[in-house]
């Protein structure tokens, strides 16, 4: 079957899970938010979730860091959506 990974496509067996595909992904253990058709599906449903042929599936992976500066509050998504650089420079009014 194939899906579409974070806008590429991608083969994969049928009934392949959600988990199966994050650990194809080198991403086991990691910070993750996955959306699977514009819904989040939450990691206690990744194991059990059978992905279909055509799902459009999104993984952005979460990378925290900071220093005793700024209390370790900065993070950054893989995808490039957010970034310290952004996010401290957002209008807080």
């Amino acid at each position: 079957m194939k899906i579409i990974l974070n806008g590429n496509a991608l083969d994969l067996a049928d009934n392949s899970t959600l988990l199966k595909l994050i650990e194809s992904q080198d991403l086991t253990g990691k910070r993750l938010a996955v959306e699977v058709n514009l819904e989040i599906i939450p990691k206690t449903e990744h194991a059990s979730y059978i992905l279909k042929n055509d799902d459009k599936v999104e993984i952005v992976h979460a990378i925290g860091g900071g220093s005793a500066n700024n209390s370790g509050s900065n993070f950054a998504l893989n995808s490039g959506i957010i970034s310290p650089s952004v996010n401290n420079h957002l209008d807080k009014s």
